[in-house]
Protein backbone atom coordinates (compact mmCIF):
# COMPACT_ATOMS: atom_id res chain seq x y z
CA UNK A 1 0.00 0.00 0.00
CA UNK A 2 1.19 3.28 -0.78
CA UNK A 3 1.58 6.44 1.10
CA UNK A 4 -1.37 8.26 -0.38
CA UNK A 5 -3.31 5.23 0.31
CA UNK A 6 -5.30 6.91 2.93
CA UNK A 7 -6.40 10.29 1.01
CA UNK A 8 -8.14 7.71 -1.57
CA UNK A 9 -10.26 6.32 0.97
CA UNK A 10 -11.20 9.34 2.69
CA UNK A 11 -12.66 10.40 -0.49
CA UNK A 12 -14.53 7.07 -1.55
CA UNK A 13 -16.31 8.01 1.64
CA UNK A 14 -16.95 11.51 0.61
CA UNK A 15 -14.61 13.66 2.79
CA UNK A 16 -12.70 16.26 1.99
CA UNK A 17 -9.17 16.71 0.80
CA UNK A 18 -7.47 19.17 2.78
CA UNK A 19 -3.56 19.48 1.31
CA UNK A 20 -3.45 22.73 2.33
CA UNK A 21 -5.89 24.53 4.85
CA UNK A 22 -9.46 24.99 3.03
CA UNK A 23 -11.51 26.84 4.93
CA UNK A 24 -11.56 30.31 7.30
CA UNK A 25 -9.22 30.16 9.75
CA UNK A 26 -9.51 30.68 13.20
CA UNK A 27 -9.30 34.84 13.98
CA UNK A 28 -7.05 34.12 16.73
CA UNK A 29 -3.52 34.33 15.19
CA UNK A 30 -1.79 31.82 16.93
CA UNK A 31 -5.00 29.32 16.38
CA UNK A 32 -4.93 26.68 12.84
CA UNK A 33 -8.79 25.85 13.87
CA UNK A 34 -11.29 26.03 11.79
CA UNK A 35 -13.95 28.74 12.48
CA UNK A 36 -17.74 28.48 12.91
CA UNK A 37 -20.10 28.74 11.01
CA UNK A 38 -20.14 32.48 9.83
CA UNK A 39 -24.00 33.24 10.20
CA UNK A 40 -23.61 32.51 14.04
CA UNK A 41 -21.25 35.60 13.82
CA UNK A 42 -22.84 38.65 13.65
CA UNK A 43 -20.22 40.79 14.76
CA UNK A 44 -16.48 40.44 15.69
CA UNK A 45 -14.17 37.97 14.47
CA UNK A 46 -14.85 34.52 13.42
CA UNK A 47 -13.42 32.22 15.94
CA UNK A 48 -12.77 28.26 15.88
CA UNK A 49 -14.88 26.11 18.48
CA UNK A 50 -12.37 26.59 21.36
CA UNK A 51 -12.11 30.28 21.13
CA UNK A 52 -15.80 31.15 20.91
CA UNK A 53 -18.12 32.27 23.56
CA UNK A 54 -20.07 30.55 25.50
CA UNK A 55 -23.07 31.61 23.65
CA UNK A 56 -21.15 31.12 19.58
CA UNK A 57 -20.59 27.50 20.96
CA UNK A 58 -24.03 26.68 21.73
CA UNK A 59 -25.55 28.29 18.72
CA UNK A 60 -22.83 26.41 16.66
CA UNK A 61 -23.52 23.00 18.26
CA UNK A 62 -27.56 23.53 17.21
CA UNK A 63 -26.66 24.42 14.03
CA UNK A 64 -24.14 20.97 13.95
CA UNK A 65 -26.98 19.44 15.23
CA UNK A 66 -29.41 20.38 12.46
CA UNK A 67 -26.91 19.67 9.60
CA UNK A 68 -26.22 16.54 11.00
CA UNK A 69 -22.47 17.40 10.57
CA UNK A 70 -19.47 18.56 13.23
CA UNK A 71 -16.72 19.95 11.66
CA UNK A 72 -14.28 21.03 14.31
CA UNK A 73 -10.95 20.74 11.75
CA UNK A 74 -7.38 21.98 13.06
CA UNK A 75 -8.95 23.29 16.98
CA UNK A 76 -7.50 22.26 20.06
CA UNK A 77 -9.88 20.74 22.40
CA UNK A 78 -10.10 20.02 25.39
CA UNK A 79 -12.08 17.31 27.07
CA UNK A 80 -14.81 19.17 28.41
CA UNK A 81 -15.29 20.69 24.75
CA UNK A 82 -15.81 16.92 23.63
CA UNK A 83 -18.27 16.41 25.50
CA UNK A 84 -20.32 18.99 25.06
CA UNK A 85 -20.01 17.40 21.06
CA UNK A 86 -20.83 14.54 22.45
CA UNK A 87 -23.98 15.33 24.94
CA UNK A 88 -25.47 17.68 22.27
CA UNK A 89 -25.03 16.76 18.61
CA UNK A 90 -26.43 13.88 17.08
CA UNK A 91 -24.72 13.72 13.83
CA UNK A 92 -24.14 11.54 10.65
CA UNK A 93 -20.19 12.95 10.24
CA UNK A 94 -18.06 13.51 12.51
CA UNK A 95 -14.72 15.53 11.37
CA UNK A 96 -12.15 15.83 14.03
CA UNK A 97 -9.05 16.26 11.21
CA UNK A 98 -5.99 18.23 12.46
CA UNK A 99 -7.35 18.41 16.02
CA UNK A 100 -5.58 18.70 19.06
CA UNK A 101 -7.17 17.04 21.86
CA UNK A 102 -5.67 18.31 25.15
CA UNK A 103 -5.90 16.91 29.14
CA UNK A 104 -6.96 13.60 29.53
CA UNK A 105 -8.46 10.91 27.57
CA UNK A 106 -11.47 13.03 25.70
CA UNK A 107 -13.40 10.15 24.79
CA UNK A 108 -13.85 8.17 28.46
CA UNK A 109 -16.92 5.44 28.11
CA UNK A 110 -18.98 7.34 25.44
CA UNK A 111 -20.41 6.49 22.65
CA UNK A 112 -20.69 8.62 19.56
CA UNK A 113 -23.98 9.78 18.45
CA UNK A 114 -24.61 9.79 15.16
CA UNK A 115 -28.24 10.77 12.98
CA UNK A 116 -28.72 8.77 10.11
CA UNK A 117 -32.64 8.07 9.52
CA UNK A 118 -32.58 10.97 6.59
CA UNK A 119 -28.92 11.48 5.81
CA UNK A 120 -27.10 10.49 2.37
CA UNK A 121 -24.54 8.97 5.01
CA UNK A 122 -27.34 6.42 5.78
CA UNK A 123 -26.91 4.49 2.78
CA UNK A 124 -23.33 3.87 3.28
CA UNK A 125 -23.94 1.89 6.34
CA UNK A 126 -23.66 4.74 9.00
CA UNK A 127 -22.02 7.63 10.20
CA UNK A 128 -17.96 9.09 9.75
CA UNK A 129 -15.62 9.56 11.79
CA UNK A 130 -12.51 10.90 11.14
CA UNK A 131 -9.82 11.80 13.16
CA UNK A 132 -7.20 12.02 10.39
CA UNK A 133 -3.83 14.14 11.12
CA UNK A 134 -5.22 14.59 15.00
CA UNK A 135 -3.06 14.40 18.14
CA UNK A 136 -3.69 13.40 21.53
CA UNK A 137 -1.30 14.98 23.84
CA UNK A 138 -2.47 12.66 26.78
CA UNK A 139 -3.65 9.81 24.67
CA UNK A 140 -7.12 8.66 24.44
CA UNK A 141 -9.43 6.02 25.82
CA UNK A 142 -12.50 5.11 23.31
CA UNK A 143 -13.51 1.84 25.63
CA UNK A 144 -17.29 0.78 24.69
CA UNK A 145 -17.22 3.43 21.99
CA UNK A 146 -19.38 2.37 19.17
CA UNK A 147 -18.61 3.43 15.48
CA UNK A 148 -21.70 3.09 13.55
CA UNK A 149 -19.61 3.86 10.01
CA UNK A 150 -16.43 4.00 8.35
CA UNK A 151 -14.00 5.38 11.26
CA UNK A 152 -10.42 6.92 9.38
CA UNK A 153 -7.29 7.52 12.07
CA UNK A 154 -4.52 8.11 9.21
CA UNK A 155 -1.52 10.17 10.20
CA UNK A 156 -3.14 10.65 14.00
CA UNK A 157 -0.57 10.88 16.95
CA UNK A 158 -1.57 9.20 20.36
CA UNK A 159 1.39 10.23 22.87
CA UNK A 160 0.51 7.87 25.37
CA UNK A 161 -2.24 4.49 25.98
CA UNK A 162 -4.89 4.65 23.53
CA UNK A 163 -7.57 2.23 24.69
CA UNK A 164 -10.28 0.69 21.73
CA UNK A 165 -11.18 -1.77 24.89
CA UNK A 166 -14.68 -3.51 23.84
CA UNK A 167 -15.38 -0.94 21.16
CA UNK A 168 -17.70 -1.71 18.30
CA UNK A 169 -16.64 -0.86 14.27
CA UNK A 170 -19.65 -1.61 12.60
CA UNK A 171 -18.09 -0.01 9.58
CA UNK A 172 -14.73 0.40 7.90
CA UNK A 173 -12.16 1.04 10.48
CA UNK A 174 -8.75 2.25 9.07
CA UNK A 175 -5.53 2.75 11.01
CA UNK A 176 -2.88 4.22 8.74
CA UNK A 177 0.48 5.67 9.57
CA UNK A 178 -0.88 6.11 12.66
CA UNK A 179 1.45 6.38 16.08
CA UNK A 180 0.79 5.34 19.69
CA UNK A 181 2.53 4.08 22.13
CA UNK A 182 0.06 1.25 23.98
CA UNK A 183 -2.47 0.29 21.55
CA UNK A 184 -5.19 -1.30 23.33
CA UNK A 185 -8.14 -3.45 21.44
CA UNK A 186 -9.35 -6.16 23.89
CA UNK A 187 -12.46 -7.50 22.89
CA UNK A 188 -13.57 -5.49 20.79
CA UNK A 189 -15.25 -5.99 17.40
CA UNK A 190 -14.65 -5.07 13.43
CA UNK A 191 -17.65 -6.01 11.80
CA UNK A 192 -16.44 -5.11 8.34
CA UNK A 193 -12.66 -4.11 7.34
CA UNK A 194 -9.95 -3.42 9.44
CA UNK A 195 -7.14 -1.89 8.27
CA UNK A 196 -3.90 -1.12 9.66
CA UNK A 197 -1.33 0.30 7.71
CA UNK A 198 2.47 1.99 8.11
CA UNK A 199 1.13 1.75 12.25
CA UNK A 200 3.75 2.45 14.54
CA UNK A 201 3.00 1.42 18.42
CA UNK A 202 4.97 -0.07 21.59
CA UNK A 203 2.58 -2.38 21.73
CA UNK A 204 -0.54 -3.70 20.20
CA UNK A 205 -3.07 -5.68 22.28
CA UNK A 206 -5.91 -7.69 20.18
CA UNK A 207 -6.53 -9.92 22.91
CA UNK A 208 -10.44 -11.68 22.19
CA UNK A 209 -10.89 -8.63 19.48
CA UNK A 210 -13.57 -10.35 16.84
CA UNK A 211 -12.69 -9.44 13.04
CA UNK A 212 -15.31 -10.05 11.38
CA UNK A 213 -14.14 -8.56 7.79
CA UNK A 214 -11.29 -8.74 6.40
CA UNK A 215 -8.31 -7.77 8.39
CA UNK A 216 -5.08 -6.22 7.16
CA UNK A 217 -2.24 -5.48 9.37
CA UNK A 218 0.39 -4.38 6.68
CA UNK A 219 3.07 -3.32 8.20
CA UNK A 220 3.20 -2.82 11.68
CA UNK A 221 5.94 -1.92 13.93
CA UNK A 222 5.81 -2.85 17.63
CA UNK A 223 7.88 -4.49 20.02
CA UNK A 224 4.51 -6.83 20.89
CA UNK A 225 1.86 -7.61 18.54
CA UNK A 226 -1.06 -10.02 20.96
CA UNK A 227 -3.63 -11.00 18.72
CA UNK A 228 -4.16 -14.22 21.41
CA UNK A 229 -7.52 -15.40 21.65
CA UNK A 230 -8.93 -13.37 18.38
CA UNK A 231 -11.33 -14.80 15.87
CA UNK A 232 -10.69 -14.01 12.14
CA UNK A 233 -13.84 -14.56 10.08
CA UNK A 234 -11.45 -13.76 6.46
CA UNK A 235 -8.09 -14.45 5.78
CA UNK A 236 -5.78 -12.47 7.59
CA UNK A 237 -3.16 -10.68 5.68
CA UNK A 238 0.13 -9.77 8.72
CA UNK A 239 3.34 -8.03 7.64
CA UNK A 240 4.59 -7.51 11.21
CA UNK A 241 7.99 -5.65 12.72
CA UNK A 242 7.47 -7.47 15.84
CA UNK A 243 6.70 -10.32 18.29
CA UNK A 244 3.18 -12.00 17.82
CA UNK A 245 1.46 -13.63 19.90
CA UNK A 246 -1.37 -16.27 18.12
CA UNK A 247 -2.05 -18.27 21.20
CA UNK A 248 -5.58 -20.11 20.72
CA UNK A 249 -6.34 -17.46 18.03
CA UNK A 250 -8.84 -18.97 15.35
CA UNK A 251 -8.06 -18.35 11.73
CA UNK A 252 -11.74 -19.29 9.96
CA UNK A 253 -10.08 -18.73 6.23
CA UNK A 254 -6.67 -19.05 7.23
CA UNK A 255 -4.01 -15.78 7.57
CA UNK A 256 -0.40 -14.89 6.14
CA UNK A 257 2.07 -13.94 8.36
CA UNK A 258 5.35 -12.25 7.44
CA UNK A 259 7.74 -11.36 10.04
CA UNK A 260 10.28 -8.75 8.81
CA UNK A 261 12.05 -8.03 11.86
CA UNK A 262 15.17 -9.43 12.87
CA UNK A 263 15.01 -11.47 16.36
CA UNK A 264 11.54 -11.34 16.64
CA UNK A 265 9.30 -13.71 17.11
CA UNK A 266 6.27 -15.68 17.09
CA UNK A 267 3.53 -18.08 19.61
CA UNK A 268 1.42 -20.49 18.08
CA UNK A 269 -0.04 -22.54 20.96
CA UNK A 270 -3.23 -23.98 20.55
CA UNK A 271 -3.70 -21.92 17.58
CA UNK A 272 -6.54 -22.91 14.76
CA UNK A 273 -6.20 -22.91 11.17
CA UNK A 274 -8.87 -23.92 9.34
CA UNK A 275 -7.58 -23.36 5.84
CA UNK A 276 -4.21 -22.80 3.94
CA UNK A 277 -1.86 -20.46 5.79
CA UNK A 278 1.95 -19.40 5.94
CA UNK A 279 4.50 -18.08 8.43
CA UNK A 280 7.42 -16.85 6.57
CA UNK A 281 10.72 -14.51 7.02
CA UNK A 282 12.51 -12.68 4.65
CA UNK A 283 14.87 -14.87 2.62
CA UNK A 284 17.41 -12.52 3.01
CA UNK A 285 18.31 -12.71 6.77
CA UNK A 286 20.53 -15.84 7.05
CA UNK A 287 23.06 -14.77 9.03
CA UNK A 288 24.05 -15.17 12.72
CA UNK A 289 25.98 -12.84 15.80
CA UNK A 290 28.20 -14.65 17.88
CA UNK A 291 29.47 -13.40 20.95
CA UNK A 292 31.25 -15.81 23.74
CA UNK A 293 30.85 -18.80 22.27
CA UNK A 294 27.05 -18.41 21.28
CA UNK A 295 25.29 -17.79 18.16
CA UNK A 296 22.08 -16.35 18.40
CA UNK A 297 19.43 -16.53 15.52
CA UNK A 298 18.61 -13.48 13.18
CA UNK A 299 16.12 -14.80 11.26
CA UNK A 300 12.25 -14.48 12.83
CA UNK A 301 11.92 -17.38 15.06
CA UNK A 302 8.46 -19.86 16.03
CA UNK A 303 8.51 -20.55 19.46
CA UNK A 304 5.41 -23.24 19.67
CA UNK A 305 2.99 -25.62 18.29
CA UNK A 306 2.05 -26.97 21.25
CA UNK A 307 -1.69 -28.03 20.45
CA UNK A 308 -1.87 -26.45 16.94
CA UNK A 309 -3.43 -28.70 14.13
CA UNK A 310 -0.37 -27.98 11.52
CA UNK A 311 -2.06 -29.82 8.56
CA UNK A 312 -2.56 -26.55 6.58
CA UNK A 313 0.45 -24.67 7.69
CA UNK A 314 3.24 -24.06 5.91
CA UNK A 315 6.82 -22.34 7.50
CA UNK A 316 9.44 -20.64 4.88
CA UNK A 317 12.38 -18.84 6.38
CA UNK A 318 11.62 -19.48 9.88
CA UNK A 319 14.13 -20.14 12.54
CA UNK A 320 12.85 -22.70 14.32
CA UNK A 321 15.89 -23.42 16.88
CA UNK A 322 13.51 -22.54 20.06
CA UNK A 323 10.24 -24.16 18.84
CA UNK A 324 8.24 -26.82 20.87
CA UNK A 325 6.33 -29.28 18.80
CA UNK A 326 4.87 -31.50 21.76
CA UNK A 327 1.69 -31.54 21.50
CA UNK A 328 1.24 -30.37 17.69
CA UNK A 329 -1.27 -32.81 15.40
CA UNK A 330 -0.33 -33.97 12.26
CA UNK A 331 3.33 -33.03 12.07
CA UNK A 332 3.62 -34.93 9.28
CA UNK A 333 2.02 -32.89 7.31
CA UNK A 334 3.85 -29.81 8.27
CA UNK A 335 5.40 -27.70 5.44
CA UNK A 336 8.92 -26.64 5.71
CA UNK A 337 10.38 -24.68 3.25
CA UNK A 338 13.49 -22.39 2.47
CA UNK A 339 15.95 -21.29 4.90
CA UNK A 340 13.73 -22.54 7.95
CA UNK A 341 16.42 -24.46 10.40
CA UNK A 342 16.70 -26.29 13.77
CA UNK A 343 19.26 -26.15 16.35
CA UNK A 344 22.13 -27.92 16.10
CA UNK A 345 23.28 -30.41 18.92
CA UNK A 346 26.30 -30.17 20.62
CA UNK A 347 27.81 -32.88 23.45
CA UNK A 348 28.51 -31.22 26.45
CA UNK A 349 32.02 -31.42 27.50
CA UNK A 350 31.66 -31.41 31.71
CA UNK A 351 28.39 -31.18 33.75
CA UNK A 352 27.40 -27.75 34.49
CA UNK A 353 28.64 -26.33 31.31
CA UNK A 354 26.76 -24.91 28.54
CA UNK A 355 26.67 -26.59 25.84
CA UNK A 356 23.32 -26.43 23.97
CA UNK A 357 23.60 -23.77 21.48
CA UNK A 358 23.55 -22.94 17.59
CA UNK A 359 26.88 -24.00 15.75
CA UNK A 360 27.73 -25.08 12.56
CA UNK A 361 28.68 -28.25 13.82
CA UNK A 362 26.38 -31.51 14.61
CA UNK A 363 23.31 -32.93 13.91
CA UNK A 364 19.77 -30.78 13.69
CA UNK A 365 17.22 -31.21 16.68
CA UNK A 366 14.29 -29.90 18.07
CA UNK A 367 13.80 -27.60 21.35
CA UNK A 368 12.05 -30.73 23.19
CA UNK A 369 14.73 -32.74 22.94
CA UNK A 370 17.09 -30.02 24.19
CA UNK A 371 14.55 -29.22 26.95
CA UNK A 372 14.56 -33.26 27.72
CA UNK A 373 18.42 -33.23 27.95
CA UNK A 374 18.06 -30.12 30.56
CA UNK A 375 15.97 -31.88 32.66
CA UNK A 376 17.59 -34.94 33.00
CA UNK A 377 20.26 -33.46 33.87
CA UNK A 378 18.57 -31.68 36.62
CA UNK A 379 17.19 -34.39 37.97
CA UNK A 380 20.74 -36.15 38.22
CA UNK A 381 21.32 -32.72 40.77
CA UNK A 382 23.18 -30.47 37.77
CA UNK A 383 22.19 -26.94 38.12
CA UNK A 384 20.70 -26.05 35.35
CA UNK A 385 17.95 -23.02 36.82
CA UNK A 386 20.00 -20.22 35.16
CA UNK A 387 19.26 -21.71 31.87
CA UNK A 388 15.56 -22.70 32.57
CA UNK A 389 15.05 -18.98 33.36
CA UNK A 390 16.47 -17.73 30.57
CA UNK A 391 14.23 -20.01 28.65
CA UNK A 392 10.70 -19.00 30.17
CA UNK A 393 12.41 -15.44 30.13
CA UNK A 394 12.67 -15.11 26.51
CA UNK A 395 8.93 -16.69 25.85
CA UNK A 396 7.31 -14.12 28.09
CA UNK A 397 8.73 -10.96 26.01
CA UNK A 398 6.05 -12.78 23.11
CA UNK A 399 3.42 -13.64 25.98
CA UNK A 400 3.76 -10.33 27.89
CA UNK A 401 3.19 -12.26 30.80
CA UNK A 402 5.91 -14.77 32.91
CA UNK A 403 6.27 -18.16 31.18
CA UNK A 404 5.04 -20.98 33.65
CA UNK A 405 7.04 -23.85 32.42
CA UNK A 406 3.56 -26.12 32.79
CA UNK A 407 4.39 -27.51 29.79
CA UNK A 408 7.97 -28.55 30.40
CA UNK A 409 7.76 -31.75 31.74
CA UNK A 410 4.80 -33.50 29.56
CA UNK A 411 7.87 -34.16 27.32
CA UNK A 412 9.11 -37.88 26.92
CA UNK A 413 11.51 -40.20 25.03
CA UNK A 414 8.39 -42.00 24.07
CA UNK A 415 7.00 -39.01 23.09
CA UNK A 416 9.94 -37.40 21.57
CA UNK A 417 10.34 -40.41 18.77
CA UNK A 418 6.77 -39.97 17.63
CA UNK A 419 7.27 -36.21 16.95
CA UNK A 420 10.63 -37.56 15.24
CA UNK A 421 8.82 -39.57 13.04
CA UNK A 422 6.53 -37.06 12.00
CA UNK A 423 9.07 -34.78 11.26
CA UNK A 424 10.46 -37.64 9.10
CA UNK A 425 7.57 -38.00 7.02
CA UNK A 426 6.72 -34.70 6.15
CA UNK A 427 10.26 -34.02 4.83
CA UNK A 428 10.50 -37.59 2.65
CA UNK A 429 7.32 -37.01 1.57
CA UNK A 430 8.55 -33.47 0.38
CA UNK A 431 11.73 -35.70 -0.91
CA UNK A 432 13.92 -33.72 1.51
CA UNK A 433 15.58 -37.07 1.91
CA UNK A 434 18.87 -35.46 3.47
CA UNK A 435 16.98 -33.25 5.80
CA UNK A 436 15.08 -36.42 7.30
CA UNK A 437 18.14 -37.75 8.27
CA UNK A 438 18.73 -36.30 10.84
CA UNK A 439 15.16 -36.65 12.69
CA UNK A 440 15.13 -40.34 11.79
CA UNK A 441 18.75 -39.72 14.00
CA UNK A 442 16.70 -38.36 16.99
CA UNK A 443 13.48 -40.92 16.70
CA UNK A 444 16.71 -44.05 16.88
CA UNK A 445 18.45 -42.20 19.83
CA UNK A 446 14.60 -41.28 21.68
CA UNK A 447 13.68 -44.93 20.79
CA UNK A 448 17.54 -46.16 22.79
CA UNK A 449 17.17 -44.23 25.61
CA UNK A 450 12.88 -44.63 26.01
CA UNK A 451 12.26 -46.64 29.36
CA UNK A 452 9.86 -48.87 26.95
CA UNK A 453 12.59 -50.26 24.57
CA UNK A 454 13.41 -53.54 25.61
CA UNK A 455 16.73 -54.72 26.28
CA UNK A 456 17.54 -56.64 23.58
CA UNK A 457 16.35 -54.26 20.94
CA UNK A 458 18.25 -51.02 23.03
CA UNK A 459 21.12 -53.48 22.95
CA UNK A 460 20.95 -54.21 19.24
CA UNK A 461 20.02 -50.29 18.71
CA UNK A 462 23.52 -49.31 20.61
CA UNK A 463 25.34 -51.54 18.47
CA UNK A 464 23.80 -49.42 15.27
CA UNK A 465 24.72 -46.50 16.46
CA UNK A 466 28.04 -46.93 17.31
CA UNK A 467 29.20 -48.97 14.22
CA UNK A 468 27.22 -46.31 11.66
CA UNK A 469 25.23 -43.69 13.48
CA UNK A 470 21.52 -45.47 12.76
CA UNK A 471 22.86 -45.56 9.11
CA UNK A 472 23.44 -41.92 8.99
CA UNK A 473 27.08 -41.58 9.88
CA UNK A 474 29.26 -42.79 7.20
CA UNK A 475 32.21 -41.67 8.53
CA UNK A 476 31.41 -43.71 11.67
CA UNK A 477 30.80 -46.59 9.85
CA UNK A 478 34.43 -45.95 7.80
CA UNK A 479 36.22 -45.78 10.97
CA UNK A 480 34.51 -49.00 12.54
CA UNK A 481 35.61 -50.90 9.17
CA UNK A 482 39.25 -48.87 9.53
CA UNK A 483 39.48 -50.58 12.98
CA UNK A 484 38.07 -53.94 11.86
CA UNK A 485 41.03 -54.14 9.37
CA UNK A 486 43.26 -52.98 12.13
CA UNK A 487 42.36 -55.70 14.52
CA UNK A 488 42.25 -58.34 11.76
CA UNK A 489 45.53 -57.06 10.56
CA UNK A 490 46.74 -57.69 14.22
CA UNK A 491 45.20 -61.29 14.83
CA UNK A 492 46.66 -62.64 11.28
CA UNK A 493 50.46 -61.51 12.16
CA UNK A 494 50.04 -62.85 16.15
CA UNK A 495 48.24 -65.62 15.32
CA UNK A 496 46.94 -66.44 12.20
CA UNK A 497 50.72 -66.83 10.01
CA UNK A 498 52.80 -69.75 10.28
CA UNK A 499 56.52 -69.14 10.48
CA UNK A 500 57.13 -70.48 6.68
CA UNK A 501 54.65 -72.95 4.26
CA UNK A 502 55.10 -76.31 5.72
CA UNK A 503 56.28 -79.29 2.82
CA UNK A 504 53.59 -82.11 2.25
CA UNK A 505 54.73 -85.56 3.71
CA UNK A 506 54.10 -88.84 1.50
CA UNK A 507 54.41 -92.35 2.87
CA UNK A 508 53.53 -95.43 0.78
CA UNK A 509 52.43 -99.15 1.18
CA UNK A 510 53.06 -101.55 -1.83
CA UNK A 511 49.92 -103.86 -2.45
CA UNK A 512 50.01 -107.57 -3.55
CA UNK A 513 48.92 -108.18 -7.23
CA UNK A 514 44.71 -108.94 -6.99
CA UNK A 515 45.28 -112.72 -9.13
CA UNK A 516 48.36 -114.59 -10.43
CA UNK A 517 50.63 -113.01 -13.02
CA UNK A 518 48.70 -109.24 -11.71
CA UNK A 519 51.38 -106.43 -11.30
CA UNK A 520 51.38 -104.55 -7.72
CA UNK A 521 49.88 -102.18 -6.55
CA UNK A 522 51.55 -98.80 -4.82
CA UNK A 523 49.27 -96.38 -2.29
CA UNK A 524 50.14 -92.85 -1.40
CA UNK A 525 49.41 -90.91 1.49
CA UNK A 526 49.97 -87.15 1.73
CA UNK A 527 49.45 -85.19 4.46
CA UNK A 528 50.14 -81.82 5.47
CA UNK A 529 51.42 -80.95 9.06
CA UNK A 530 49.84 -78.87 10.78
CA UNK A 531 51.12 -75.30 10.73
CA UNK A 532 53.65 -73.32 13.38
CA UNK A 533 53.66 -70.41 14.39
CA UNK A 534 57.33 -68.55 14.44
CA UNK A 535 59.00 -67.59 18.01
CA UNK A 536 57.26 -64.43 19.58
CA UNK A 537 59.65 -62.23 18.98
CA UNK A 538 59.82 -62.98 14.90
CA UNK A 539 56.23 -62.52 14.36
CA UNK A 540 55.77 -59.02 14.18
CA UNK A 541 58.00 -57.85 11.39
CA UNK A 542 57.26 -55.71 8.44
CA UNK A 543 56.85 -58.36 6.28
CA UNK A 544 54.40 -60.32 7.98
CA UNK A 545 52.63 -57.51 8.88
CA UNK A 546 51.99 -56.26 4.83
CA UNK A 547 51.27 -59.86 4.34
CA UNK A 548 48.90 -59.61 6.90
CA UNK A 549 47.00 -56.77 5.78
CA UNK A 550 46.79 -57.93 2.17
CA UNK A 551 45.06 -61.08 3.71
CA UNK A 552 42.30 -59.18 5.93
CA UNK A 553 41.77 -56.87 3.20
CA UNK A 554 41.02 -59.38 0.53
CA UNK A 555 38.61 -61.52 3.18
CA UNK A 556 36.55 -57.81 3.12
CA UNK A 557 35.96 -58.45 -0.43
CA UNK A 558 35.80 -61.86 -0.52
CA UNK A 559 38.58 -62.95 -1.72
CA UNK A 560 40.13 -66.37 -1.31
CA UNK A 561 43.95 -67.20 -0.40
CA UNK A 562 45.70 -69.98 -0.75
CA UNK A 563 47.80 -69.13 2.25
CA UNK A 564 48.53 -71.55 4.92
CA UNK A 565 46.77 -70.03 8.10
CA UNK A 566 46.37 -71.35 11.64
CA UNK A 567 42.95 -72.53 12.68
CA UNK A 568 43.00 -69.02 14.16
CA UNK A 569 44.06 -67.36 11.49
CA UNK A 570 40.77 -69.04 9.32
CA UNK A 571 38.62 -68.06 12.31
CA UNK A 572 39.60 -64.52 11.89
CA UNK A 573 39.15 -64.75 7.79
CA UNK A 574 35.77 -65.29 8.25
CA UNK A 575 35.15 -62.86 10.71
CA UNK A 576 36.32 -60.18 7.86
CA UNK A 577 34.73 -61.71 5.29
CA UNK A 578 30.80 -61.52 7.53
CA UNK A 579 31.81 -58.03 9.41
CA UNK A 580 33.56 -55.95 6.68
CA UNK A 581 30.71 -56.25 3.91
CA UNK A 582 28.49 -55.16 6.48
CA UNK A 583 30.53 -52.34 7.55
CA UNK A 584 30.56 -50.88 3.74
CA UNK A 585 27.31 -51.33 2.85
CA UNK A 586 26.49 -49.26 5.85
CA UNK A 587 29.07 -46.29 4.83
CA UNK A 588 27.35 -46.68 1.44
CA UNK A 589 23.48 -46.33 3.17
CA UNK A 590 24.71 -43.30 4.95
CA UNK A 591 26.47 -41.61 1.81
CA UNK A 592 23.15 -42.30 0.14
CA UNK A 593 21.11 -40.60 2.21
CA UNK A 594 23.09 -37.61 2.50
CA UNK A 595 22.65 -37.29 -1.50
CA UNK A 596 19.62 -38.27 -2.47
CA UNK A 597 16.77 -36.76 -3.68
Amino acid sequence: MSAPWHAAVRSVHGLDQRGGVDWPRCGRNDCAGRTLRTDTHADGPELCFAHATVHQRSEALRDMHAQSHVDVRGTTLTADHVRDILDTVHAARFDFGGCTFAGDAPFPGTRLKFRTASHNFAARGGGVSDFSDATFECGADFTKVEFPGPVFFASTTFADTVSFDRAHFLGDAWFLQTIMGLGVFTDATFADLAGFHAVCAEQLIFSGTTFSGRAYLDPVEASRVDLSDCVFSHRAVMVLNAHCRLDDARFEAGMELRMRAHRTAVSMRRTHLEAASIVSGSDTIDSRVRSHGHSFPLAPALLSLQGTDVDELTIANIDLTPCLFAGAYNLDKLRIEGRSRFLDFVVPSRPGVRAYYVNARGREIIMDEKLLHVIARKQRGVNVEAWLEKFARDRSVVAGQPDTGRDYDAITYERLAVIYRALRKGLEDAKDEPGAGDFYYGEMQARRHARSTRRVERFLLTVYWLISGYGQRASRALAALVLLLTMLTALLTGLGLPAAAPLQQFTGSVQPAPAPGGSQQVVLDARTPPATLPPFGDRWTAARLERAARLATGSIVFRDTDQQLTIAGRWTVNAGRGLGPLLLALAALAIRARVKR
